[in-house]
């Protein structure tokens, strides 16, 4: 099991900015990849789920697509855990205005972020599913056997390109991430 909670946004005076309830927020796997949205640092995770990700390695050639919270996500989802989401926040997320994180900052470096897809990040989910598959497949449920083996095989025809495409699964709930995530798929970049 995993639970994660919306944050609470202040500044670095702690002043209140906003809540983060990730709205539109869609767990799965296909959605984790499209769009990681949950807050490492309100995750609680159960010591089975704990053990699951002591067999997975972050190393130098691990793709750069989740961060170890993303991951723990995806182990879970993978294994057939359940993720419970709290919309109510429990801590104050402070966000400083010289922070790295492209969340809060101007819309350029949002599309930039979104559209690495395209660079930085190319394959980066089809490489990442697959060494998932490596580490995880007897844990897997069968429907997430089929959800990876998606995911693993969408290169190969053009009806395999076009099932992944018209996958709800892989929809994260924010329009403009989709449409790009769409895009990646048909330039067989995904």
């Amino acid at each position: 099991m995993l639970y994660a909670s919306a944050l609470r946004v202040v500044d670095e005076n702690l002043n209140f900015m906003y809540d983060n309830t990730f709205e539109h927020l869609r767990i799965g796997y296909g959605s984790v990849l499209t769009r990681q949205r949950l807050a490492g640092c309100t995750m609680v995770l159960s010591p089975g789920l704990l053990e699951l990700c002591r067999k997975f390695t972050i190393t130098s050639d691990t793709p750069g697509l989740l961060g170890h919270d993303g991951i723990v996500y995806c182990v879970c989802l993978l294994c057939g855990g359940d993720v419970i989401y709290d919309k109510k926040s429990y801590i104050n997320y402070r966000r400083h205005s010289d922070a790295f994180s492209r969340q809060g900052k101007s819309f350029w470096l949002k599309a930039e972020s979104v559209l690495n897809i395209f660079t930085s990040c190319k394959n980066a989910r089809y490489l990442l599913t697959k060494e998932f598959s490596d580490v995880y497949r007897d844990d897997m449920t069968e429907q997430m056997k089929k959800t990876v083996d998606q995911v693993l095989n969408y290169k190969k025809s053009l009806g395999d390109t076009l099932s992944l495409l018209f996958c709800p699964q892989f929809d994260s709930g924010l329009l403009s991430v989709d449409i790009v995530n769409k895009l990646a798929i048909l330039a067989r970049c995904y």
